[in-house]
């Protein structure tokens, strides 16, 4: 089993994630470990939250290559987890 410590590597803070957690239904965003399922993220983040959350949906963005003057270049792929809570809860910290 994965240590749950590094599961949840940090808060996916954007706009769009921003909209999403304030809307009616709230929905989070978290980056995390490439190893991560959705039994895993949601068992960690309601023992760090201590809100039980009703969905978990996990997607991954693609590593993508850069160019500059330096030369050439890449930025790592992300996985991440939108996580879904019940209309009322809300995490303060975000």
């Amino acid at each position: 089993m994965n240590n749950l410590n590094t599961l949840i590597i940090r808060p996916r803070i954007t706009e769009k994630a921003t909209l999403l957690a304030e809307a009616v239904l709230p929905v989070y965003t978290f980056e995390v470990a490439s190893s991560a399922s959705k039994a895993t993220v949601a068992k960690e983040v309601a023992r760090i939250y201590k809100m039980k959350p009703t969905s978990v949906r996990i997607t991954k963005l693609p590593a993508k290559r850069i160019v500059t003057r330096q030369g050439v270049g890449r930025k790592p792929g992300v996985k991440k987890a939108l996580v879904t809570f019940k209309v009322g809860d809300k995490i303060e910290a975000m």
